[in-house]
């Protein structure tokens, strides 16, 4: 098994909390990779449409210039 030192080099080399490897070897042991897999979360859904954030991204993308999120909002709202 995993002794306190071996997290506490892990939790560090990956510049996290040991409580984090904890909770981490936890999900592991109990359900092997799959565990370690993000799982959905509860929350407000988006008021935004998929099919619109997906065009947000790809302008977002291709643009080698780099967008601000105020010339976003500028775009696809016409606030400025």
């Amino acid at each position: 098994m995993y002794d306190g030192q071996e997290l506490r080099m892990v939790s560090k080399e990956l510049r996290r909390s040991i409580a984090w490897a904890y909770k981490w070897l936890g999900r592991f042991d109990k359900e092997g990779l799959e565990g370690l897999k993000n799982k959905p979360r509860s929350g407000r859904p988006p008021n935004v449409s998929q099919e619109k954030l997906s065009k947000i991204r790809t302008e977002l993308s291709e643009n080698p210039s780099g967008w601000k999120a105020k010339d976003v909002i500028h775009r696809k709202t016409g606030i400025r």
